[in-house]
């Protein structure tokens, strides 16, 4: 959910690493990938196991397909840390993005477009997914994306609950945070952004 204080003016919309990791693990389409890749293992067992001296060929099986679940995980695991939080805040004058690993957008809150769309419009703006997750039944996108309007797209939309997407645009960069409360962090934000501008113009 999204904080607000004009005390310490801040604000953040964000979602830890362990979760998102969690919701991607639990995915129909992994346990599809899942079941794929166990399920020649099994039948390797009972087909080996029957012939003689064809031990070798099961243990050679049981590693290559232990060693892909294996680099399933490591997959999982080095595109999102959970020992992070991944989403947006703001610290001073500056916004910052973590969408994907450990990459971050940054950009001062008072130069930043910023605009709420709606998930579904947010997710149309998306063209090519350059390097980053999607994942249809989990409602996750996340990564560097190539946008329809040309921009460089750092994206973090996750879940089926979430309706809403905050647009943080700068020079040739957007960033789509959608996270659940993100309407709610939308407010916050542009009331930051009016009083910490209007502080900055003001001297």
């Amino acid at each position: 959910m999204g904080c607000f204080s004009l005390e310490n003016l801040t604000a953040s919309l964000t979602m830890s690493g362990a979760k998102i990791a969690s919701i991607l693990a639990s995915s129909p389409l992994m346990i599809i990938v899942y079941i794929v890749v166990i399920a020649p293992l099994i039948a390797g067992i009972f087909y080996y196991r029957r012939k003689p001296g064809e031990r070798a060929k099961l243990i050679v099986l049981a590693v290559v397909l232990v060693g892909v679940v294996g680099l399933i995980f490591a997959l999982n695991y080095v595109t999102v840390n959970r020992s992070l939080n991944y989403g947006a805040w703001v610290n001073g004058s500056k916004i910052y993005v973590r969408y994907y690993d450990n990459d971050i957008f940054v950009v001062n809150v008072c130069k930043a477009n910023i605009s709420l769309l709606t998930k579904e419009q947010a997710k149309s703006l998306l063209s090519i997914r350059t390097n980053g997750i999607s994942d249809p039944t989990v409602d996750v996108n996340m990564g560097h994306f190539k946008l329809k309007n040309g921009l460089k797209g750092d994206v973090l939309i996750i879940g089926k609950s979430t309706k809403y997407v905050v647009a943080i645009r700068a020079k040739n960069e957007e960033a789509l945070v959608g996270l659940p409360g993100a309407k709610n962090f939308y407010a916050n934000l542009m009331t930051l952004r009016n009083t910490l501008c209007n502080i900055k113009e003001g001297g």
